[in-house]
C-alpha cells in the first residue's frame, strides 16, 4: 500500500511550525489557549515561555505595559528575596518596559 498525500496535505505538512505571536494581545491568546489544552505538566514551563515573550515584544498602548507590569510585581513579591534567576528577570522585565515606555511617549533614550 502507498501513502499518498493530497497537495492540501502536504502545504500542511510544510507549514506545521507555528510562528511566535509578534504582540502582546497575541501571547496572552496563545498562553490560554495552550493552558487550556495542556495536562498541567508543564505550567511552569509555559509560564517562562510567556514571560520570555511578553519581555522580547514591545507594548503598543497601555493595557500592554499593565500586562508587562503585573508580571514583574508577581516576581519582585515574593517576601522571601529573589534568586539568582529572578533577580536577572526582574531586570530584563525593567530593560523591556523602559523600551516600551519611551516607544508609547515618543521620547528618544538619553533624552531629558
Amino acid at each position: 500500500m502507498t501513502h499518498s498525500n493530497s497537495p492540501k496535505t502536504d502545504k500542511l505538512a510544510a507549514g506545521s511550525a507555528l510562528a511566535a505571536p509578534q504582540t502582546v494581545d497575541g501571547i496572552e491568546a496563545a498562553y490560554r489557549a495552550l493552558a487550556r489544552v495542556g495536562d498541567c505538566d508543564s505550567d511552569g514551563h509555559l509560564l517562562e515561555w510567556r514571560e520570555a515573550q511578553l519581555r522580547a515584544v514591545r507594548a503598543s498602548r497601555v493595557a500592554d505595559l499593565i500586562i508587562k507590569l503585573e508580571c514583574l510585581a508577581e516576581l519582585t513579591g515574593c517576601a522571601d528575596g529573589m534568586t539568582a534567576k529572578g533577580t536577572l528577570e526582574a531586570h530584563e522585565w525593567v530593560q523591556s518596559l523602559l523600551r516600551d515606555a519611551v516607544y508609547l511617549t515618543g521620547v528618544s533614550e538619553g533624552a531629558e
